[in-house]
């Protein structure tokens, strides 16, 4: 009987740790959600192709988005997410998972203007890289 119970807290664990957000399509409603539930305002018709990563399994979490929108929307994030310019970091997230998407792209990081935002304490990163002659960015969030 215990293995039986076990068996399916497990399985409900691993399923309540998935998402519906798609990281093949862009700007599915899931994704569009994922860019509120991130950056705490809901995207507008100006921020287009928003592909949304959730990496909720284990002790620590994880959230990369890329998307194009106008330098007034990335203004708007900075703010929300209290980032600062900093030393570029474009490195982040490659490796594992973030080599299988396309759009989690280190050569477009490269191109970018650097934010962050670090609190050791609360135990949360903040990233942004912004190109605004390309107007794409691309954004982490963690948490551990």
């Amino acid at each position: 009987m215990r293995r039986i119970v076990f068996f399916i807290l497990a399985i409900s664990a691993i399923l309540c740790s998935c998402s519906d957000y798609d990281v093949k399509k862009a700007d599915t409603k899931a994704n569009r959600n994922g860019f509120k539930t991130c950056f705490g305002f809901s995207p507008d018709s100006s921020v287009t192709g928003i592909y949304f990563f959730a990496d909720e399994w284990g002790g620590d979490a994880k959230y990369w988005l890329a998307f194009s929108a106008p330098q007034t929307v990335i203004e708007k994030i900075i703010q929300k997410w209290e980032l600062k310019p900093a030393v570029a970091d474009w490195d982040t997230g490659t490796g594992g998972s973030g080599d299988q998407f396309p759009w989690w792209n280190v050569e477009e990081r490269r191109e970018a203007d650097y934010y962050c935002y670090d609190n050791q304490k609360k135990e949360i990163l903040r990233q942004l890289w912004y190109n605004p002659k390309t107007k794409k960015c691309q954004a982490a969030l963690t948490y551990w």
